[in-house]
């Protein structure tokens, strides 16, 4: 019921909501070596499982981009009810909000979205900041590219600005 919700008000935004399996999480993120003192961010953070995940195996800074309203409200419910964790979420779309404190940036987006983000990124982020997409390129990365693993359904590439 909760997915078919959902799914539901994605496709009002024009997003489809696809969780990233959380059994492929440490294989996804091992390769990036996150610090404590790292500021992650998650765009599209959907149910929050990223940010949840970030927080509670590295304890970096972590925030969470969601504009679906339930998915949203729905992370703060998890945040503060179940984990009471110090993760954070903001309600945008990732378009606007300001990328420019995070080091590490995970996605897991359609490439006409992350064609539109891909400049935002370069102009607001600094040198060294990992991004990390989940099933699609990032075209304009291509240079950027340092690992690409390959998944059963997905692959995941690594880029470094």
């Amino acid at each position: 019921m909760i997915y078919l919700f959902t799914s539901f008000m994605s496709a009002i935004f024009s997003v489809p909501y696809v969780g990233t399996q959380k059994k492929l999480l440490d294989h996804i993120f091992k390769p990036v070596h996150i610090r404590s003192k790292d500021i992650f961010y998650d765009l599209g953070s959907g149910d929050g499982r990223i940010v949840f995940y970030i927080k509670k195996t590295h304890d970096a800074q972590t925030y969470g981009v969601e504009f679906n309203p339930f998915l949203y409200v729905f992370s703060q419910i998890i945040n503060k009810g179940l984990y009471h964790s110090k993760a954070h979420f903001i309600y945008s779309k990732v378009q606007v909000v300001d990328l420019s404190h995070a080091n590490i940036i995970y996605v897991f987006l359609l490439p006409k979205l992350l064609k539109l983000l891909a400049p935002k990124i370069m102009a607001e982020c600094k040198r060294g900041t990992v991004v990390v997409s989940h099933g699609f390129k990032i075209e304009s990365f291509e240079k950027l590219l340092y690992k690409e693993a390959k998944g059963k359904q997905f692959n995941t590439y690594y880029y470094r600005l």
